[in-house]
């Protein structure tokens, strides 16, 4: 009689685990609040044989550039005609306007 014999290997089952995470991306807005994101890879090692895929956060996200945008000041409409300054000849009349249309805020230019 003959008879082969094979020596076998049981696979383990092996469980995947977190790669680093990635840099930040960039900021979505210059200012008055945007986000960015990361992300990180199950890949260290993959899930294989069987093994649990990993578990927990594969992306984060947090605020970024929360300042205020600088908001530049405008000019508001002409005000009415002043009076005459004189009741005859040669006399002046005014009329003004102002920078709160709007007002300069957060680091804006003035008017």
């Amino acid at each position: 009689m003959n008879s082969n014999i094979f020596t076998c290997t049981a696979l383990q089952a092996r469980d995947g685990g977190f790669g680093a995470w990635s840099e930040w991306t960039s900021c979505s807005r210059g200012c008055d609040g945007g986000n960015r994101r990361r992300h990180r890879f199950c890949n260290s090692p993959y899930p294989a044989h069987g093994g649990k895929d990993c578990s927990g956060e594969r992306i984060q996200e947090e605020k970024c550039q929360t300042k205020a945008c600088p908001v530049d000041g405008g000019l508001s409409e002409w005000s009415s005609w002043d009076k005459c300054d004189k009741l005859c000849a040669d006399g002046q009349q005014r009329r003004h306007r102002s920078c709160t249309n709007p007002k300069p805020r957060c680091g804006g230019k003035d008017c």
